[in-house]
């Protein structure tokens, strides 16, 4: 057998694989056709992949025509043989038929179906509790927020509808309509979405557990379960310094109300604490307290108190001889200036037996409520 009836043998396998390749595309399509399910997802599976059906038609002829030729080059006697591709055409032809069919049936057919009514969606009240923040705030999201089937007007009916006690507050001025959803629903992101306060409450509520009584299994399958919600939501808060946040948390609560008021101002809005931080802080205000108690001493000259007459007054005072008693008044004028706490004698701050009795916190507050200066507790240079 020469070379080239081999290669001649070789193309004609290949063209009858394209050949079976088209035709049993086109018998999937005819498969298809036959189902009665669902005849509008049919008509547009079909529609859309007998794009290609005249294109295949062609290909199919010429491979057929191709496989013919190269068979008499290989056996001239080979007897010429298209049955198969009047069996191509009949399916085609069925296939077309059958998509015009559909496609007068779907005319008739309402182009759009009636909207399924869902049942109203169960979505947890919210009223201002802030450890309720985030199953509210997810459902809420979820289900309507982020849902664009429901419009500004009904958002906003829904928020406020869900909404009670002081979250309802916080929205409480504005009016719930369409063009206002968007400052609503920031408002109690705003508020509410604080990622230290929430941390801070999953600690409190592990430190409020009561103790254990000694062989108690249910108190401790509760102590285990409000141990793993607790840790798990402040594991999902992603809070950087986790372990410096809770040392910081546990020594700030030993700190008198004054001095945790100053250390939650002077962080930043959404700042966490670090030791760092904290440390730094109670160095501050114990070197402060330290002016405190040992204040440097000033020299203070004393000036003398001068005592000036005023007009005399003059009253009449019955007496038996007819002569009229002259009575003299005096005011003591002093240039210093009462004690700013006691106000009882002129002598300085840091002399006052009424402030030596103070505690060294009071004493700071006194000081700075009355803008005195720390180094030598006088007034116009604080």
């Amino acid at each position: 057998m020469s070379e080239d009836i081999l290669k001649m043998k070789k193309k004609v396998k290949i063209l009858k694989s394209k050949q079976m390749t088209l035709l049993k595309y086109l018998n999937s399509l005819w498969d298809y056709l036959k189902k009665k399910d669902e005849p509008t997802l049919i008509y547009l599976f079909v529609t859309v992949q007998a794009k290609c059906l005249g294109d295949n038609l062609v290909k199919y002829e010429e491979i057929i025509d191709k496989i013919q030729e190269l068979s008499l080059d290989i056996d001239e006697n080979h007897e010429l043989d298209h049955k198969c591709y009047g069996e191509y055409l009949s399916v085609h032809s069925y296939v077309l038929t059958t998509i015009e069919e559909l496609s007068d049936t779907l005319k008739t057919v309402p182009a759009t179906r009636p909207k399924v009514k869902l049942p109203p969606l169960d979505i947890p009240y919210f009223s201002g509790d802030i450890l309720e923040w985030n199953v509210f705030y997810e459902s809420f999201k979820a289900s309507i927020h982020d849902n664009p089937e429901v419009g500004k007007e009904h958002k906003v009916q829904y928020l406020v509808s869900r909404l009670k006690g002081k979250a309802l507050a916080v929205c409480s001025g504005i009016p719930p309509l369409a063009s206002n959803y968007d400052i609503l629903w920031s408002n109690l992101k705003e508020r509410y979405e604080d990622k230290r306060t929430l941390a801070s409450e999953y600690l409190k509520n592990i430190y409020a557990f009561p103790p254990i009584k000694p062989d108690n299994k249910e108190q401790l399958n509760n102590l285990i379960d409000q141990f793993i919600a607790c840790t798990s939501a402040l594991t999902a808060l992603d809070v950087q310094n986790l372990g410096d946040f809770i040392l910081c948390n546990i020594a700030s609560s030993k700190l008198p109300p004054g001095m945790l008021r100053r250390f939650e101002s002077s962080l930043e809005s959404g700042e966490m604490p670090t030791i760092a931080s904290f440390t730094l802080f109670l160095k501050e205000q114990a070197r402060v307290l330290a002016h405190m108690e040992n204040p440097l001493s000033q020299t203070y000259s004393k000036k003398e108190v001068k005592a000036t007459p005023t007009v005399p007054s003059y009253s009449k005072v019955s007496t038996g001889s007819g002569k009229r008693n002259v009575s003299h008044s005096f005011m003591i004028n002093s240039n210093e200036p009462l004690c700013s706490l006691c106000k009882k004698s002129a002598h300085p701050l840091y002399r006052c037996d009424k402030f030596k009795t103070l505690s060294p916190y009071d004493r700071l507050n006194f000081v700075r409520d009355n803008t005195l200066c720390f180094n030598c507790l006088g007034k116009g240079h604080a």
